[in-house]
């Protein structure tokens, strides 16, 4: 349930990164893929379902729009600045919101009452353009929880919404100027690193790419092609895209096309980490070990700037159950970012699945050390003292 509104905020699970690959959701990175020489797309998947459009994604139903309306031209309400006007309709209206790891439109987002966390951004979405106030989009890597036995509870990458007005700004000062704004945040009090700006059209593919993604988990192949296409109109430019259109091919058994997808984004790509890796799975799945092992060498030599594409690698190799692997890309990112207390708890995991208890012991003490969060600290600590066995 939401509670205090002011600290509201939009964290939003983008799922089919999760579906790709089976393991956990990788970081979603742009990059410029060259128009020219794209490779082709066949159809083997049957005719187009009913697809919405993006002004269907983000509409409310006749009867929805009336009763925001009302609320915001309430003459009760107009000393409330417009953005504020609706950021306190969706914090009365989403009290009872019901968290749900399933993408749905505006309409149904407030129907049904649940959604995740990508659901609520287009709700957002909707009642600004209703209230003729602006909203950006920003990408957020949130905070993971690891357990020391079982599978790993895997971190999340997250749109967080802001609401605010932009004729607030004066033209006339050449100040730098913030506007006033409100953070809209499914979870209370979950702090997350900034990934990067989102723009409205990467929002909208994001929205076809998540349903991709949970078709990819229920097989159903024909969905997910055909929503990956839509992705595709608006955010060609993205790795993730790519990727799922990749992943759909290989599942459908369309195992030339899936290499064709990989090699040319891979060519293209700037950050190429998460393409290569799925290609390697790519290769193994056809037994083409020695290029599967090349493949893997090219990754471990790799200088990638980013300690969370090095994070996300880990993380991945780890649900994959490669647990050297998952030492190695752990490793790599701590030598960027040495405080990444995560990592840290990572190679800890990765060790103990190893039977490696003092390695594991040494990992956890090292994220304890690193850890500013009380509540993380005391979830570190009372690891460690399972796996010393008080």
């Amino acid at each position: 349930m939401i509670r205090r509104f002011q600290h509201l905020t939009l964290l939003c699970l983008v799922s089919v990164l999760a579906a790709c690959a089976h393991v956990a959701p990788q970081v979603v990175t742009v990059v410029a893929v060259e128009e020219s020489a794209l490779p082709e797309f066949p159809n083997v998947f049957g005719d187009r379902p009913m697809i919405p459009t993006a002004d269907q994604v983000s509409r409310l139903t006749p009867a929805q729009e009336q009763e925001f309306l009302a609320y915001f031209n309430a003459p009760e309400n107009q000393a409330v600045k417009p953005y504020q006007r609706v950021s306190r309709y969706l914090f009365e209206n989403t009290l009872s919101l019901q968290y749900e790891e399933t993408t749905y439109t505006a309409a149904e987002t407030l129907n049904f009452n649940k959604g995740n966390c990508m659901s609520l951004a287009i709700l957002t979405t909707a009642l600004v353009r209703l209230a003729g106030v602006d909203i950006d989009y920003q990408l957020v890597d949130s905070a993971p929880v690891f357990g020391l036995t079982g599978n790993v509870v895997s971190k999340q990458i997250h749109v967080t919404s802001l609401v605010f007005q932009r004729k607030d700004i004066d033209p006339t000062n050449i100040t730098f100027q913030y506007p006033e704004r409100v953070v809209i945040d499914y979870f209370v009090g979950k702090r997350g690193r900034f990934i990067g700006n989102l723009s409205a059209d990467a929002f909208t593919a994001m929205y076809y790419l998540n349903i991709a993604g949970e078709a990819i988990e229920t097989a159903d192949y024909a969905k997910a092609y055909w929503y990956t296409l839509e992705a595709f109109k608006h955010n060609r430019s993205d790795a993730a895209v790519w990727n799922t259109m990749a992943v759909v091919y290989r599942r459908a058994g369309q195992l030339a096309t899936a290499e064709q997808i990989y090699l040319h984004a891979i060519e293209h790509a700037e950050d190429k980490l998460t393409l290569l890796k799925n290609y390697r799975v790519l290769l193994t799945s056809q037994n083409r070990t020695a290029e599967a092992s090349r493949l893997e060498q090219r990754i471990d030599n790799m200088d990638d700037p980013s300690p969370f594409h090095w994070y996300a690698l880990a993380r991945e190799s780890y649900v994959l159950k490669d647990y050297s692997a998952a030492l190695r890309y752990f490793d790599k990112a701590l030598v960027i970012a040495p405080y990444l207390h995560e990592a840290y708890l990572g190679k800890a995991q990765s060790y103990y699945q190893l039977g490696r208890q003092v390695d594991a012991r040494v990992a956890m003490e090292l994220a304890i050390s690193n850890v500013d969060r009380k509540s993380t600290r005391s979830l570190y600590e009372a690891k460690l003292m399972a796996l010393s066995g008080n």
